[in-house]
């Protein structure tokens, strides 16, 4: 019998998992002979996302007081014959049943062994239709959802709690594997459990959101396009989430290697974004939006001025004299190959001379 029926500490927990174990007895295919399956193979993922009541995801990490939709997903496993979730949630969270969405409205490969919210506690799983696996999206599957209220600011992750017990969070690949192995947690405290266990790993609150990132590179003109080449030297970029830039920014320092600049931010929420460009030899780029809309950005190009020289927030005639004086002496000085063909020229004053009618880019918008 399933491991669900195992002796536990706690007699609510016991009930719980006597529940569940009574409908996973109910529910387990007759025929279950299939061949050992990919067990001991993956490195399934167990972690909750969450939607706001606007329908954006927000950072688990940081949730303001109120209700958001709370889902339980599995990533990094190909299939399973049984999957089993035990969480637990403190007195400041209240949750709502009659929201529940489980893993089997949408797929038919599998059954619900049912749910329980009892006393603080969650337990949900499900049991394979088939003789063998069902399958899952190795990029992540829904299993379960329910809206929750918090009623305090938090970090989701202190609040709510994943089971660690091989008995009452676990998942098995492949009838085939018999009932006793299984992914776990825990599978290094010495417990009663019988079976061999494999890596799980679990997250309340993972850092979300998505990625931009891109290169910083020389402006061909006064258009802002690009002239292909990336600038060389360090920029700072930073984003704000008001238009006004009165937030505190994010901020992230370019990386330039080989030839390529490159900047990126991660776990960035949807919305706009306004960025500041700015480097020791660069005219500020100010009017930059970023809008993140469900999806990373990769490959964004933002251009840049990089010869003010004297710093005086223009570009000027004496900018291109100074590129002409590293002509002869041009040691440390590769933020003036402006066309990157490994030396500097007077192809390279001429573009600071070109800049210097017009060195005011255009508002960009990376979308």
């Amino acid at each position: 019998m399933q491991k669900s029926l195992r002796e536990h500490g706690s007699l609510i927990m016991g009930a719980l998992i006597l529940f569940v174990a009574l409908g996973l007895f109910l529910c387990l295919p007759l025929s279950a002979q299939a061949a050992t399956g990919t067990l001991g193979t993956e490195t399934p993922y167990i972690y909750c996302s969450y939607t706001n009541s606007e329908g954006k995801e927000v950072d688990g990490n940081k949730l303001d007081a109120g209700t958001y939709k709370v889902t339980f997903n599995i990533k990094d496993m190909t299939s399973a014959s049984v999957l089993q979730v035990t969480a637990s949630y403190a007195e400041t969270v209240t949750v709502d049943s009659s929201t529940v969405v489980q893993l089997t409205d949408t797929n038919t490969d599998f059954s619900s062994m049912g749910y329980l919210d009892s006393d603080g506690n969650i337990v949900f799983g499900y049991v394979s239709n088939a003789n063998d696996t069902s399958a899952l999206t190795v990029e992540g599957t829904a299993l379960f959802s329910l809206d929750v209220t918090f009623a305090e600011a938090c970090d989701a992750a202190n609040v709510i709690t994943i089971a660690s017990d091989p008995n009452l969070t676990f998942a098995l690949a492949d009838y085939g594997d018999g009932y006793d192995d299984e992914y776990a947690i825990d599978i290094d405290e010495a417990t009663s459990y019988p079976g061999s266990r494999y890596q799980m790993l679990s997250d309340v609150s993972p850092e979300s959101g998505h990625t931009v990132s891109g290169t910083v590179e020389v402006a061909s003109d006064a258009t802002g396009a690009s002239a292909g080449f990336c600038v060389a030297g360090v920029y700072t970029v930073d984003l704000y989430t008001d238009a006004e830039k009165a937030t505190t920014p994010i901020s992230t320092t370019s990386v330039f290697a080989d030839g390529v600049n490159t900047f990126a931010f991660e776990g960035l929420s949807d919305g706009t974004y306004y960025a500041t460009i700015t480097s020791t030899y660069s005219l500020v780029r100010d009017n930059v939006t970023i809008i993140v809309n469900g999806a990373d950005i990769t490959n964004a190009v933002i251009t840049v001025v990089p010869c003010d020289f004297d710093g005086n927030g223009g570009v000027t005639a004496e900018d291109a004299k100074f590129v002409y004086k590293t002509v002869s002496d041009s040691t440390d000085k590769d933020y003036c190959d402006f066309d990157n063909n490994g030396g500097i020229t007077a192809e390279d004053a001429k573009f600071v001379y070109k800049m210097s009618s017009g060195s005011t880019l255009p508002e960009l918008v990376v979308q």
